[in-house]
């Protein structure tokens, strides 16, 4: 039985069956403005996480930047014709990610990883922390306006100490983030 299921597997869902639409490539020195604030721009680059929000039809990208300005973009991703082309892809708004104060985020306090919608319509944001700097990694949950909500508690076993003798290593933290389809 080629595609018989384990009854301890029965419940899972599989993705058995991927095809690439297409690639675009966003050139460097491209940059963006909110239409909100024209006069503030950012550069689009180093997008590291991507979500999907099927109410809205609109995706969530992560900037991996480590500044103050840690944003997230928010993209309408056209696939009606099957196919991924550079005119595809239109980038609509620009959310800084906020602190527990409500602040913009200190240049080098996170590294933004991953990115993850939830049902409730907000998001979780990775950030793989720095061990040189001994900058905890964190996973937070945010509203769409960037603005703390929650943070997920990370064991000791990941916080960086002085001596390196525990924790993240640089680069090698929490890369990736999602959520699974029972919504756990």
């Amino acid at each position: 039985m080629e595609n018989a299921v384990s009854p301890a597997l029965q419940d899972r869902l599989f993705a058995i069956d991927f095809e690439l639409l297409g690639e675009v490539q966003i050139p460097t020195g491209t940059l963006f403005a909110a239409p909100d604030s024209p006069n503030s721009q950012t550069e689009i680059g180093g997008l590291s996480g991507l979500a999907y929000d099927s109410v809205s039809g609109l995706y969530y990208a992560l900037a991996d930047d480590r500044s103050s300005d840690a944003r997230f973009y928010t993209v309408d991703i056209d696939l009606s014709d099957g196919a991924l082309n550079s005119d595809d892809v239109a980038f609509q708004d620009v959310t800084f990610l906020l602190d527990k104060d409500g602040d913009r985020f200190e240049s080098g306090t996170l590294d933004p990883e991953g990115i993850a919608l939830t049902p409730d319509g907000t998001l979780y944001i990775s950030s793989e922390g720095d061990a040189n700097q001994i900058i905890n990694p964190f996973i937070r949950e945010i509203a769409l306006d960037g603005s703390f909500i929650s943070e997920l508690p990370i064991p000791n076993l990941y916080l960086p100490t002085a001596d390196k003798s525990s924790g993240i290593r640089n680069n090698l933290a929490f890369e990736s983030l999602t959520i699974s389809p029972d919504q756990k």
